[in-house]
Protein backbone atom coordinates (compact mmCIF):
# COMPACT_ATOMS: atom_id res chain seq x y z
CA UNK A 1 0.00 0.00 0.00
CA UNK A 2 1.21 3.58 -0.68
CA UNK A 3 3.33 4.28 1.96
CA UNK A 4 3.82 7.94 2.66
CA UNK A 5 0.42 9.17 4.28
CA UNK A 6 1.56 12.68 4.57
CA UNK A 7 2.35 13.15 0.88
CA UNK A 8 -1.14 11.08 0.21
CA UNK A 9 -3.26 13.50 2.20
CA UNK A 10 -1.75 16.61 0.33
CA UNK A 11 -2.66 15.08 -3.07
CA UNK A 12 -5.86 13.71 -2.06
CA UNK A 13 -6.93 17.00 -0.75
CA UNK A 14 -5.53 18.96 -4.11
CA UNK A 15 -7.53 16.51 -6.35
CA UNK A 16 -10.87 16.80 -4.37
CA UNK A 17 -9.88 20.98 -4.37
CA UNK A 18 -9.26 20.64 -8.15
CA UNK A 19 -12.45 18.28 -9.00
CA UNK A 20 -14.67 20.53 -6.64
CA UNK A 21 -13.54 24.38 -8.39
CA UNK A 22 -13.68 22.34 -11.97
CA UNK A 23 -17.33 21.39 -11.19
CA UNK A 24 -18.15 24.85 -9.00
CA UNK A 25 -19.08 22.14 -6.20
CA UNK A 26 -17.78 22.10 -2.36
CA UNK A 27 -14.77 19.61 -1.68
CA UNK A 28 -17.56 18.14 0.81
CA UNK A 29 -19.42 17.21 -1.82
CA UNK A 30 -16.89 15.66 -4.04
CA UNK A 31 -15.57 13.28 -1.24
CA UNK A 32 -19.28 12.09 -0.60
CA UNK A 33 -19.99 11.58 -4.47
CA UNK A 34 -16.17 9.34 -4.38
CA UNK A 35 -17.73 7.80 -1.02
CA UNK A 36 -20.71 7.11 -2.40
CA UNK A 37 -19.28 5.31 -5.80
CA UNK A 38 -16.86 3.06 -3.88
CA UNK A 39 -19.94 2.26 -1.82
CA UNK A 40 -22.33 1.22 -4.99
CA UNK A 41 -18.80 -0.86 -5.96
CA UNK A 42 -18.64 -2.43 -3.32
CA UNK A 43 -22.36 -3.26 -2.77
CA UNK A 44 -23.00 -4.03 -6.58
CA UNK A 45 -19.42 -4.61 -7.97
CA UNK A 46 -17.87 -8.40 -9.39
CA UNK A 47 -16.12 -8.96 -5.89
CA UNK A 48 -13.92 -11.57 -7.99
CA UNK A 49 -13.18 -8.80 -10.27
CA UNK A 50 -12.19 -5.83 -6.89
CA UNK A 51 -10.57 -8.55 -5.82
CA UNK A 52 -8.12 -9.86 -9.00
CA UNK A 53 -7.31 -5.58 -9.12
CA UNK A 54 -6.56 -5.53 -4.72
CA UNK A 55 -5.59 -9.17 -4.22
CA UNK A 56 -5.15 -9.46 -0.10
CA UNK A 57 -4.82 -6.04 0.37
CA UNK A 58 -9.21 -5.56 1.01
CA UNK A 59 -11.76 -8.05 2.39
CA UNK A 60 -14.88 -7.54 -0.32
CA UNK A 61 -17.17 -9.38 2.10
CA UNK A 62 -16.11 -6.77 4.70
CA UNK A 63 -16.57 -3.22 5.30
CA UNK A 64 -15.39 -1.47 2.56
CA UNK A 65 -11.92 0.89 1.93
CA UNK A 66 -12.21 4.55 2.93
CA UNK A 67 -11.93 7.05 0.36
CA UNK A 68 -8.21 7.78 0.99
CA UNK A 69 -7.06 3.50 1.06
CA UNK A 70 -9.03 2.86 -1.89
CA UNK A 71 -7.04 6.17 -3.89
CA UNK A 72 -4.48 4.23 -2.31
CA UNK A 73 -4.93 1.23 -3.85
CA UNK A 74 -5.89 2.62 -7.35
CA UNK A 75 -2.72 4.45 -7.12
CA UNK A 76 -0.31 1.29 -6.25
CA UNK A 77 -2.33 -0.90 -8.84
CA UNK A 78 -1.94 1.73 -11.28
CA UNK A 79 2.12 1.86 -10.73
CA UNK A 80 2.30 -1.56 -10.52
CA UNK A 81 0.67 -2.69 -13.91
CA UNK A 82 2.39 0.54 -15.73
CA UNK A 83 6.02 -0.68 -14.22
Amino acid sequence: MYQDITRLNHIINDVYALVAKRHHTSIQSVERTIRVAIEITWLRGDMDEIMCIFHNTVDGRKARPTNKEFIALIVDYLNIEHM
